[in-house]
Parts: C-alpha cells; sequence; structure tokens
C-alpha cells in the first residue's frame, strides 16, 4: 500500500472541502524539514495551497474546528490495521504518561508538572502540559513500534476543580474506550506506577478481557495459595500464608537460563518464575524474577497463561513507547504547536498522533522493511520510514546521475532540496 492510498482512506471521513488541509497537515507533520506547527506548515506548502484555493486563515479555522470527525477516523485506522492489530492473539497496549513543556501563561490546559525524568540541570517542575497516552505494541519486520491510539490530557485538582481524574482514571477510562470496538484480548503493559489495584479496578466489567504486566513493586505484600482441604467454620479462605519479602524470596527460588529478546537483542539472562496470591489485584497472579549483575528486577502479569519468554519480552518491549514519545514529540513536532485555545491544542496533539501511527502502519504495509539510511544501525528507525513516504511523493523529480558532471549533479540537488522544502 502507498502512502497516497492510506492517506486517502483516512481522509474520506472528512468532509470535502477540508480534505486538501487535513491532508496537508498531515503531510507536513511526517515530511515537513521545518517546525511541524500550522504557521510554518502552510509556508511549506505555500505554492501548493494557494494554486488550489487554500489560504493560511483556512488551515487555522480547520484546526480550531470542534467538528473534526476524529473518533471515525480513528475507526478506519483500526480497520486498516486489521488482523495485524494482533501479536500472539492478542492486542498489547503500552500505557505511560509524558510531560512537555509550553512558553505561554494563556495555553489551555497548561498546568505546574512535576517531572520525574527531569535532567540535573534542569527544574523538576514544568509548566505546560502532562498526556496520558496509550499506544499498540506491534512487532515490525523485526523491530517493536509504538503506535500512538488515544491520548487525554491531565490536569492537576488545584487546576481541574470538580471535573478533576487521576491518572490511573484517565487511562481506565482510554482503554474502557478502546475495549468497546475490539473483539479481542488485551494485555495492558505498563510501569509499577500504573499497575496496580487502582487501574485494575476499571477492567473488572469491560467487555473484552484485559490483563495488566507491570513491574512488581518491592514492597509488594503477597501470599500464598490456601489450603482449603482442611475444614472449619466460615467461608473458605482466599489467601494463604504471608510469603516473605521479595529480596529474601529471590534467594529461594529455583534459578533458570534463557536467551530472550530484550532491548533488540539476544541476551542471556537468569530467571525464577512462581505464581502466588496478591491482594491488590485479589487474585492468582504470575510473578517472574530477572536476575539482573546487582539486583533483582521482578515482573508481575494478572494473565498466569502467559510463559515467562512472554512476560519479559513483552514487559521490555513497553520502552518503545518511551521512544514513541521521541518520534511524536520531536520528529513529528507535537512540541512547536504554540496555539492558544482548547481545540487548536487537542486537535494538533491528535493529528501528531495520528501522523505516528499511519507513518507505522505504511511500514507494516510493506512486504519489506524500510531501507536503512545508517548502514551500521542493527535496525531500520522512525526516521527512515519518513524517508521513504517523502520520497514517495518526490520520485518523479529529475534524476541527474546519468546526464551531468559531478558539479552540476550537486547544483541541481541542492536546488531540488531547496525547492521541496519550500513546496514539498
Amino acid at each position: 500500500m502507498k502512502f497516497r492510498e492510506l492517506l486517502s482512506e483516512v481522509s474520506s471521513e472528512i468532509t470535502e472541502y477540508r480534505r486538501d488541509i487535513f491532508n496537508t497537515i498531515i503531510l507536513g507533520l511526517i515530511i515537513g524539514t521545518r517546525k511541524k506547527c500550522v504557521y510554518h506548515i502552510f509556508r511549506t506548502f505555500q505554492a501548493l495551497a494557494k494554486s488550489v484555493g487554500l489560504t493560511e486563515k483556512r488551515f487555522y479555522m480547520f484546526l480550531q474546528s470542534s467538528k473534526i470527525p476524529l473518533s471515525r477516523m480513528w475507526k478506519v485506522i483500526y480497520e486498516l490495521l486489521g488482523e495485524e492489530i494482533l501479536e500472539d492473539g492478542k492486542i498489547i497496549i503500552a500505557l505511560d504518561d509524558t510531560t512537555y513543556g509550553k512558553s505561554g501563561k494563556k495555553i489551555s490546559g497548561a498546568s505546574t508538572h512535576y517531572d520525574h525524568a527531569a535532567k540535573q540541570n534542569c527544574s523538576k517542575y514544568v509548566w505546560g502540559h502532562c498526556r496520558v497516552v496509550i499506544g499498540i505494541l506491534k512487532s515490525i519486520h523485526g523491530r517493536w513500534a509504538c503506535l500512538p491510539l488515544a491520548q487525554a490530557l491531565y490536569v492537576p485538582v488545584k487546576d481541574a476543580g470538580k471535573n478533576f481524574e487521576t491518572k490511573i482514571d484517565v487511562a481506565g477510562r482510554l482503554i474502557g474506550d478502546f475495549s468497546k470496538i475490539v473483539n479481542a484480548e488485551i494485555l495492558v503493559v505498563t510501569d509499577s506506577w500504573f499497575g496496580n489495584k487502582s487501574l485494575w479496578k476499571h477492567f473488572c466489567e469491560l467487555p473484552v478481557k484485559v490483563h495488566i504486566l507491570t513491574r512488581l513493586r518491592i514492597d509488594s505484600v503477597l501470599y500464598d495459595f490456601p489450603d482449603n482441604s482442611i475444614r472449619r467454620r466460615g467461608p473458605k479462605a482466599k489467601y494463604g500464608a504471608k510469603l516473605k519479602k521479595l529480596p529474601e524470596l529471590a534467594l529461594e527460588q529455583e534459578k533458570q537460563i534463557g536467551q530472550f529478546m530484550i532491548y533488540g537483542k539476544i541476551r542471556e539472562c537468569k530467571y525464577a518464575e512462581f505464581e502466588c496470591m496478591h491482594k491488590g489485584f485479589k487474585k492468582p497472579v504470575k510473578v517472574v524474577l530477572v536476575y539482573m549483575k546487582s539486583r533483582v528486577f521482578p515482573i508481575l502479569s494478572t494473565d498466569t497463561t502467559l510463559t515467562a519468554r512472554e512476560m519479559i519480552e513483552n514487559y521490555s518491549a513497553r520502552w518503545k513507547i518511551e521512544s514513541g514519545f521521541k518520534e511524536l514529540k520531536h520528529e513529528i513536532g507535537a512540541l512547536d504547536n504554540q496555539a492558544r485555545k482548547k481545540e487548536s491544542v487537542e486537535n494538533h496533539f491528535e493529528l501528531c498522533c495520528m501522523a505516528v501511527t499511519m507513518t507505522w502502519i505504511y511500514a507494516i504495509k510493506r512486504e519489506k522493511a524500510p531501507t536503512k539510511r545508517l548502514q551500521n544501525s542493527r535496525m531500520f528507525t522512525f526516521a527512515d520510514i519518513r524517508e521513504e513516504i517523502r520520497k514517495e511523493y518526490t520520485e518523479n523529480t529529475i534524476k541527474f546521475d546519468a546526464i551531468c558532471s559531478k558539479a552540476v549533479k550537486r547544483a541541481g540537488n541542492l536546488i531540488l532540496n531547496l525547492f521541496f522544502r519550500e513546496v514539498a
């Protein structure tokens, strides 16, 4: 499938007089070379836009519109994924939040947020937006990727007032809405901050089975299975004896050695696995302890049918949501938006998520992996896919290789690069 066809199917949900604006913005986010705000996107495609009667005002009006059919467009994207949305018969969803700064005091939804990932020479508190994002984890041509599916703005209680939702409530709502439009089992992979009983409560009454794969907190209290063979008065016991603390428990387990795909490499590591009762989830869980050089890394899943290999490899793939944030904010340009109004702020971020997902779908639909620009890299990158899309839209350009000397080739390529930087 060519990207033109993919873009045409998604944009078919938009009214015809706005379709060219949507296509231009998506292409500007993916193959644009400058900042990715609406102002620079219009300047990049200005000559083409004016030739079909599109003005800068219409671009801003589109971004400020509250009638963009985002839900219908996302539904088309789910249908384009089809069975390829599944990984080992289930949908694997990564969940996390991301914070990024803004430079204006009157930006809709902006608040002061604590950034736990801030560098040492930066402030721990950021004025800007905090987004809760869910995305599909998918293995594409031998490498994992995260396709953003849904997002929502988190606003602290001091600014939200009566409409306040915790990050876990926001995450539960996003996953609950997604579960209503799919018909497959869902595995939510997240860190220990989200992976707790508060999130689990949101999954108990959903139309499909939803399980959690998370890092186990070091202070978690685990219990053995109850022995109900002994008759006694009252209801049957739900929990057995309290297990030892995790560091002591790790020393007693029988260790195994296996090779797993972790962070893009086959790595050998020691691990141990066992099942027990978790009082927070109020159900049996499976625990896998991964023995590192100086510490033990524990992970837990409410799905006891998962093997240790699946748990280790799927949890290591969770890191791709962090890479996805980099793609979303820096390569696609979610940080470049300087709009103030609520609709403009939300629509720009939604379109950025859509552009990232459509780019990865383009890679999925290809028969082979995109060409690597850096031959020393192990796998292709997100930028390599964007380059393939750019080539598709500029494949009819003049080729100087067979007819010109080296000096003329360089001059011609420079002129073409400047031309396509301005009008794509």
